[in-house]
């Protein structure tokens, strides 16, 4: 068994994740990948051929199409404050 190359304590066992990247600022997820996990700090190593092969055809193919649009700020005006409001709701209600 090979031993952590980050905490030099556990152990690398074979697993298969998810793998997560943002390319070009499209976030994409690829399921089932080898990948190996050390059982004591949790370091996570994906099989680096296997990563090649992704890039290489996300570099051919193109990344898939961002359905998603970007949060963006608009130059709104503020909301009014506590003082612009009416008197009777800055005090607090009896009960």
């Amino acid at each position: 068994m090979e031993t952590c190359p980050h905490c030099n304590i556990g152990h690398l066992h074979p697993k298969r994740l998810t793998y997560v990247q943002v390319y070009n600022g499209t976030l994409v997820h690829i399921p089932n990948v080898p990948a190996r996990r050390c059982d004591v700090c949790g370091q996570v190593f994906f099989n680096t051929e296997k990563l090649r092969q992704f890039e290489v055809t996300i570099g051919q193919a193109g990344l898939p199409p961002n359905r998603h649009r970007a949060a963006t700020t608009t130059n709104a005006e503020p909301q009014s404050s506590a003082s612009n409001a009416p008197e009777d709701a800055a005090r607090p209600r009896s009960k």
